[in-house]
Order: C-alpha cells, then sequence, then structure tokens
C-alpha cells in the first residue's frame, strides 16, 4: 500500500461551495450532482472542533473511505 499525504487540518477550496463541515469531513458541491469529501484532520470534543492539529491523526478516514468504495465498487458507480 502507497503511504498517503497528511490530512490537512482545514480545507479552504475557495472555488467550490462548501454545503457542510463535520468532524472529520467536509463536504463541497461540485456542480448539482456530486459532492467532494476532503478528509482533514480536525480534532473535535464536545462537537466543537479544536484549533490545533494532532500529527497523523487524520490517517485513518482516508484510510476507512478508500477500504468503503473498494469494497462497494461492484455495486454502485464511483467516480474516479
Amino acid at each position: 500500500m502507497t503511504r498517503s499525504r497528511p490530512a490537512p487540518h482545514t480545507s479552504d477550496i475557495t472555488s467550490l461551495p462548501l454545503l457542510a463541515r463535520g468532524k472529520v469531513r467536509d463536504n463541497y458541491a461540485v456542480g448539482d450532482d456530486r459532492i467532494l469529501m476532503v478528509a482533514s484532520d480536525h480534532v473535535s470534543a464536545f462537537d466543537v472542533i479544536m484549533g490545533r492539529p494532532i500529527p497523523g491523526k487524520g490517517a485513518s478516514p482516508p484510510q476507512m473511505a478508500r477500504t468503503s468504495v473498494r469494497s462497494t465498487s461492484t455495486r454502485c458507480r464511483h467516480p474516479g
């Protein structure tokens, strides 16, 4: 398995409309029928996103997303 880049603490994609910012993902609209999910390295406690990142904390969510996409690829179409 290739090593992934560290997840950003906060995404800031100004060219796309931000739909939602959650505990570990930021969702952006890409046209009318697609959503870009950016895994972040947010640290949250009591539903408040903390300001300081923890190095390496965001490695698991992208790995989980890849596994999920691979396991469902025979049942539904994924872009890219």
